[in-house]
C-alpha cells in the first residue's frame, strides 16, 4: 500500500506572489478534481511513501504537444473532436497548468494595476481548471453539425501562433489553451473567456439572456493572433 506525498500546502488569506498564485491552483485542483494527478513534467517527480516509510520517485514524461495539435488536424466533426480533447485532458497534470499559468504571469506582469493582474490572473486560473474538469466529463447532449471551414481556419491561427512560441514553455502553455479553446468554441458554443471575466477599464465578459458579450471583441477580432474572431460572443455596448 503506497499514499502520496504531500505537494501543496493549503493556503489561508494569501497574499499575492508567484509562489502562492501556483499554489492557490494547486488548491483549486484539489477542489475541482478532488485529488492532485501525477505530474507530466520532466523536472517534477512523482513521490509515494510505502508502508515500510521507503520513498519512491518516479520521473514521468511531458504531454506531447506535436501529437495533440496533430490529432486536431484530422478532426471531423464535434463527436471525433470531443474524443481528442478527452483523451488529451486526461493527461494533463496540475504541474502543466501550473507551468502555463507561470508562462501566463509573465505575460500579465506588467499591466496596471496590480488589482487588476491579480484579479484576471485568478478567473483566468479559475477557467482553466474548470475547462479542463469539464473536458474530461463532457458528453456530446446533440450532435450539431461544425462548420469545418472555420474548424481548420482556428487550427491554422493555431499553427500559425505555435510557430512563433519562443520556447518550449510557451508552445505548451498555447497548445493546452488552445484545446480549451476549441472545446468551448466548438462542442459547448460559449465564450473562450468565462462570464465575469475582468477587462481594461473595469467592464467584463457578461451573459444577457442567452447571449454573451465580450467588451473588447472588436477591437480583438482582427489581431493575427487573437482567436477572438471565432468567438460566439458578441461585442458589448460601452
Amino acid at each position: 500500500m503506497t499514499m502520496d506525498v504531500p505537494i501543496f500546502p493549503i493556503l489561508i488569506n494569501p497574499t499575492f506572489t508567484i509562489l502562492d498564485h501556483q499554489q492557490w491552483i494547486g488548491r483549486l485542483a484539489y477542489i475541482f478534481f478532488g485529488i492532485i494527478l501525477p505530474p507530466s513534467i520532466p523536472k517534477f517527480y512523482l513521490s509515494t511513501r510505502t508502508d515500510s516509510g521507503q520513498i519512491i520517485e518516479e520521473v514521468l514524461m511531458p504531454v506531447d504537444t506535436t501529437d495533440l495539435f496533430n490529432e486536431l488536424c484530422v478532426v471531423e466533426d464535434q463527436e471525433s473532436l470531443l474524443i481528442v480533447l478527452k483523451r488529451w485532458a486526461n493527461r494533463y497534470s496540475i504541474f502543466d497548468l501550473v507551468q502555463a499559468q507561470g508562462f501566463t504571469a509573465k505575460e500579465l506582469k506588467n499591466l496596471h494595476p496590480p488589482s487588476y493582474i491579480k484579479e484576471l490572473s485568478w478567473k483566468h486560473s479559475e477557467w482553466l481548471i474548470a475547462t479542463i474538469k469539464e473536458i474530461r466529463s463532457a458528453h456530446l447532449q446533440k450532435r450539431e453539425t461544425m462548420n469545418l471551414e472555420e474548424y481548420y481556419d482556428f487550427i491554422e491561427r493555431i499553427r500559425e501562433n505555435l510557430i512563433k512560441a519562443e520556447d518550449r514553455v510557451e508552445r505548451d502553455a498555447q497548445t493546452l489553451y488552445s484545446l480549451c479553446a476549441a472545446y468551448h468554441l466548438f462542442i459547448t458554443k460559449t465564450p473562450m473567456h468565462m462570464v465575469g471575466t475582468p477587462f481594461p477599464g473595469g467592464f467584463k465578459v457578461q451573459k444577457i439572456g442567452e447571449e454573451y458579450f465580450c467588451p473588447v471583441k472588436e477591437k480583438q477580432k482582427d489581431v493575427p493572433e487573437a482567436l477572438c474572431k471565432f468567438c460566439v460572443a458578441k461585442q458589448l455596448k460601452i
